[in-house]
């Protein structure tokens, strides 16, 4: 994976069990809600919610009624000033437009939404904490 990111939109169910990844995981809420466990906090990702998952944080999540979420991987070493957060919370507001459009563009195969979503996306959660957006 390149240090922008991998954007997808996955559809959650069952737990598949706990794990964790050398990366951030950004989590934004489409539809449904998804339960999950990061480092043995409990938090709830909601329609309209997020989280930024820190690398190396154990995480397990499951959604009794599904949920549908998109998701960014990424290496990107500005997602370290959202992951301080922690824990779920409402996403800044320019970023759950976006969230919405890149869904849509992944799931009709628009490839300038994978090409430059990842920096967008980081541009705008940025930009709603007040932090400059390091390029």
């Amino acid at each position: 994976m390149d240090t922008a990111g991998l954007l997808s939109v996955r559809r959650y169910g069952a737990s598949p069990g706990c794990h964790s990844h050398g990366h951030f995981q950004v989590l934004l809420g489409l539809s449904g809600t998804l339960e999950l466990e990061v480092e043995g906090r409990g938090m709830r990702v909601a329609t309209g919610g997020g989280c930024v998952i820190a690398p190396g944080d154990r995480h397990d999540f499951a959604s009794t009624r599904g949920s549908l979420c998109l998701v960014l991987d990424s290496a990107h070493p500005g997602w370290a000033q959202c992951a301080q957060q922690r824990g779920a919370m409402a996403p800044p507001a320019a970023a759950l437009p976006l969230a919405h459009f890149l869904a849509d563009a992944l799931q009709n195969a628009r490839p300038l939404a994978q090409a430059h979503g990842p920096a967008l996306l980081l541009e705008a959660w940025l930009a709603g904490t007040g932090a400059p957006a390091d390029r």
